[in-house]
């Protein structure tokens, strides 16, 4: 079983480049794939950056989000923070609980400025017993998906191809 992060550039228009995420994760026969868009607006959308949208937790965990490109950062901040703490539990429950835990409070802590907005993530694990896709709500909930998941603003538009 294997977990892979793709990064490609989607989201063509006649204009260019739109400023929508996506992330999609599809689990397959043989295990889990993650892709994503690299392209980051700040300033409202009047500047742009290529970042990666997706990361190694660790060589059997990727993560991928959407949302605020900030809370991204600090989100991987807190993240990275906890897996290098001496009291980190190295185990797939454990670092899952903390993804969830981190994710809510993000969302809580920001809920009166995001405007309407979600900070959500997608989990991408190999485990012992085969790899495993879960899609994190911004509340913090952990759901197993069975087929595939896109998160981000792009998600209406590049799901109508997988249907």
């Amino acid at each position: 079983m294997t977990v892979y992060g793709v990064k490609v550039m989607i989201g063509l228009n006649n204009k260019g480049l739109t400023g929508m995420t996506y992330i999609l994760g599809s689990v397959c026969s043989d295990g889990v794939v993650l892709v994503s868009d690299r392209k980051v607006m700040l300033d409202y959308g009047a500047i742009h950056e290529f970042e990666d949208k997706l990361f190694q937790v660790t060589e059997w965990m990727i993560v991928g989000s959407s949302g605020i490109s900030g809370l991204f950062e600090k989100f991987r901040t807190r993240l990275c923070a906890y897996m290098s703490s001496p009291n980190m539990e190295n185990s797939v429950p454990a670092i899952a609980d903390e993804i969830e835990r981190i994710t809510h409070g993000l969302n809580e802590n920001y809920r009166g400025v995001l405007g309407g907005e979600n900070f959500d993530v997608l989990l991408g694990i190999k485990s012992s017993t085969g790899a495993v896709l879960q899609y994190i709500y911004p509340f913090g909930f952990a759901q197993g998906v069975r087929k595939y998941k896109a998160i981000g603003h792009g998600e209406p538009y590049g799901s109508f191809f997988l249907k």
